[in-house]
């Protein structure tokens, strides 16, 4: 039985060791950003800087190689896009069936987002949301009816736990913050408010305009 979609011409071996070896290195990149992320946490919890300055200032990229080895950044930064593949992977094994193999590579995808919490970054945390919503859509009509339910409770808690962080980070960095002056005329009081309703239109031309 096929396991992948690779030429014929492959034995399941081969198909097997292709996996293997990639399951190997999404495990040690997947480690490897989870330790950054609670690094860059600790730190900026730790009073060592404070989080409004580290994520708006700039140079957050330079400021992880201080509490952070700059060789696992490295390596992070160029093994971690294999976590799209891992996507691609999580919904084939969804299509099979196999849901212990889809929730492994649901797991190494999740280095899409990890990778931009180095530095609390929300917007890899949307974009991870956004792209697996509608794959996820797309997808639907072929899962099959014994694995969505699976799939829709694993990927519900998931996704909680990543709003969860999301809302985290965003009360920790503009509760108070001074780099989201609020105009005195606009109808939004709540830094935390102003701050999120500026952030999903910041796509939009003049969205301070509006928001004031």
């Amino acid at each position: 039985k096929k396991i992948f979609w690779i030429k014929e011409d492959y034995s399941i071996a081969t198909q097997k060791w292709f996996l293997f070896s990639l399951s190997l290195m999404l495990t040690i990149v997947t480690a490897t950003n989870i330790l950054i992320v609670y690094s860059s946490i600790s730190y900026v919890l730790g009073g060592n800087i404070d989080i409004t300055a580290f994520k708006n200032q700039g140079g957050a990229a330079e400021m992880i190689r201080v509490w952070a080895d700059p060789r696992l950044v490295f390596l992070s930064y160029g093994f971690s896009p294999l976590a799209y593949f891992s996507l691609a992977l999580h919904f084939y094994f969804i299509f099979r069936g196999r849901v212990y193999l889809s929730l492994v590579f649901f797991i190494f995808s999740l280095n899409i987002p990890l990778v931009g919490l180095h530095s609390l970054s929300r917007s890899s945390i949307v974009h991870y949301f956004l792209l697996y919503f509608l794959i996820y859509c797309a997808c639907y009509g072929g899962i099959p009816d014994k694995v969505k339910r699976k799939v829709n409770l694993i990927a519900g808690l998931f996704f909680a736990g990543i709003v969860a962080i999301f809302a985290l980070i965003t009360t920790s960095r503009f509760s108070g913050s001074s780099f989201s002056t609020i105009p005195g005329n606009s109808f939004v009081s709540s830094p935390i408010l102003y701050s999120i309703l500026n952030y999903a239109s910041q796509w939009i031309v003049n969205s301070i305009g509006a928001l004031e």
